[in-house]
């Protein structure tokens, strides 16, 4: 699992610091993030990537992506990497993806394999994979500290 210039320690910190940040419990100050970050929708689901400015990710709002729309000319389904609002069981997996299990991000993106990343569950209850809210983080493997350039939205059900 390639770490780049970090160390596993370096990317969970990242990790935990985007989690604040789109729980609302830190601010937009606290993260690192290129310039462009593009949002993925796992392959399943289709729709396809966005790239969102650092400005635009000031907004938690703007950490969203669309699947694809049921109709010609619809936009499909927004799909937001906040977390739902609640009490929530936070796991991360550093060098794995995360939907509902761990798996390898190559299972999902190839490309985004290479990168260093991190798996991020957050489960709001024990009842099923429904329950949970999945994506990963992607890290530049060069940039210190770690400085997200990508996440991987995914969700059980698919």
């Amino acid at each position: 699992m390639p770490l780049g210039a970090h160390s596993a320690e370096d990317l969970v910190d990242a990790a935990t610091a985007v989690v604040a940040f789109l729980r609302g419990e830190a601010g937009f100050d606290r993260i690192r993030v290129a310039d462009t970050v593009t949002l993925y929708l796992a392959p399943e689901a289709g729709g396809a990537p966005r790239t969102v400015t650092r400005a635009m990710l000031r907004d938690p709002s703007n950490w969203t992506i669309r699947g694809p729309g049921l109709r010609p000319g619809r936009q499909g389904i927004p799909y937001s990497f906040v977390p739902s609002k609640g009490a929530a069981e936070l796991t991360m997996r550093v060098g794995r993806h995360m939907n509902c299990r761990e798996y390898p991000l190559s299972s999902r993106y190839e490309e985004l394999a290479r990168y260093p990343h991190v798996g991020v569950m957050l489960a709001y209850g024990t009842d099923s994979c429904l329950q949970t809210q999945n994506f990963t983080l992607v890290f530049d493997p060069n940039e210190k500290p770690p400085t997200l350039i990508a996440a991987v939205y995914d969700q059980w059900e698919w």
